[in-house]
């Protein structure tokens, strides 16, 4: 049968009329896929109760006209690996909910803790306009699986500190947590900030797990934290810094530690022949602040102290009014060994000469500390090779000696 032309106007109105005829009562529905969140977190309750919060990303297709919410899902489940990227295997559902586009959280309760759960997170998109209340999920899902240990964490009982290997580094040292075995303990963070300002602005340091600290010999965690530095010199400035602990949903201690402590400049390494003079302080020239250690007469005015070995025993003694605290730490490296819970007091430079104790084992050392007449400050290592402070080299005794030194100019007493 041929159709007209004519006909084919006929039958074009009447389609046309049809569509102006139906009601629209929602949102149109277009041909546009809905994604799930980029990433899914979780959250206990900080206060340690059953209450826990499912927390998302905001979907990439949030802007679409069918976008209409997310489908949160809470299972039971059991871990198959140790990678937090791959999914526990699920094994029962507790509850199910819808969660409107304008929400990115939902927080179920009565959750029993010290189990493995897996969220999972559903972008959803509106139905056909016969069923507008229906759910139509994504392709795939976003998760989380965890463990949810909603104990509260605390933060150290005790930190340490000492000025790190540069005058913008400070090395930290603080107690173990009495939480670190709880499965659900992350580790540490660190923060601090400059005391000098009126107006301190805080600065942080990343967040670490516990494996990411370093233990001393003495069971310590420890950190060194890069700081900035003063625009012209003096570069050293004191900085308060203090730990919390913290938890794998980022849930930190209620409590924290904190200690005040600045760098300090390090002097690079040097040979010092025995029973000669050594000055320690600025040596550049030209104005330059650079700061060094220079051996020179016994007799010269400018020396500060000289060691001495009399075939037993190794002496360090001051002069010219340099002094020192009466004690002595065995330590592995300048850095990492030796740590203060506050600064020397002008009071602790008590003698003017300081015995070393019996030789350490080899890539061990002695550490002392000397106030100089300026103010200035010294801390010195002694390292010990082939099980003795001393190295002789064509008939000339040498000690192998490295040091930090604090200017008298920035009136810090930590080194």
């Amino acid at each position: 049968m041929r159709i007209s032309y004519s006909s084919y106007v006929v039958l074009a109105a009447v389609l046309f009329a049809g569509c102006l005829a139906d009601n629209i009562t929602g949102p149109q529905v277009v041909p546009q896929l809905v994604q799930p969140p980029t990433v899914v977190y979780y959250q206990a309750d900080s206060a340690g109760k059953s209450t826990l919060k499912i927390r998302w990303s905001v979907s990439p297709t949030y802007i679409n006209q069918n976008f209409k919410g997310y489908w949160v899902q809470l299972f039971t489940s059991d871990s198959v690996s140790n990678d937090p990227t791959v999914e526990d295997s699920v094994v029962t559902e507790i509850d199910s909910v819808f969660v409107p586009k304008s929400d990115t959280s939902y927080t179920f309760t009565n959750v029993n803790p010290l189990m493995r759960y897996t969220a999972q997170v559903w972008g959803v998109r509106y139905g056909p306009q016969s069923k507008p209340d229906s759910l139509v999920l994504s392709q795939y899902f976003s998760f989380v699986s965890f463990f949810f240990d909603p104990r509260p964490v605390h933060a150290p009982s005790s930190i340490f500190a000492s000025s790190g290997p540069n005058s913008v580094s400070i090395n930290l040292f603080w107690s173990r947590s009495i939480d670190e075995n709880n499965k659900g303990f992350a580790g540490y963070i660190v923060r601090y900030e400059d005391t000098t300002r009126t107006n301190p602005h805080v600065y942080y340091t990343s967040n670490f797990a516990v494996g990411g600290a370093g233990d001393t010999t003495k069971g310590l965690r420890f950190l060194t934290v890069t700081v900035p530095p003063n625009q012209s010199p003096p570069l050293e400035r004191p900085y308060k810094l203090w730990v919390k602990a913290i938890r794998k949903d980022s849930v930190e201690s209620a409590d924290s530690i904190g200690i005040s402590w600045s760098g300090a400049e390090r002097i690079a390494s040097f040979i010092d022949t025995l029973d000669k003079g050594a000055f320690v302080g600025i040596i550049g020239q030209n104005g330059v602040a650079q700061y060094g250690l220079l051996q020179i007469s016994a007799s010269d005015p400018q020396s500060l102290f000289n060691v001495h070995y009399d075939g037993t025993n190794v002496t360090v003694n001051g002069t010219n009014g340099a002094k020192f605290v009466n004690r002595t730490d065995i330590a592995r490296t300048l850095d990492d060994s030796s740590y203060f819970s506050q600064p020397f007091a002008v009071s602790d430079f008590s003698v003017t000469s300081v015995a070393l104790p019996p030789t350490p084992q080899t890539g061990e050392g002695a550490v002392i500390y000397a106030l100089l007449p300026d103010g200035s400050r010294v801390r010195m290592f002694f390292l010990s090779t082939n099980n003795s402070y001393i190295t002789t080299l064509s008939s000339v005794s040498t000690v192998n000696i490295s040091a930090s030194f604090q200017p008298a100019v920035s009136n810090l007493p930590y080194f």
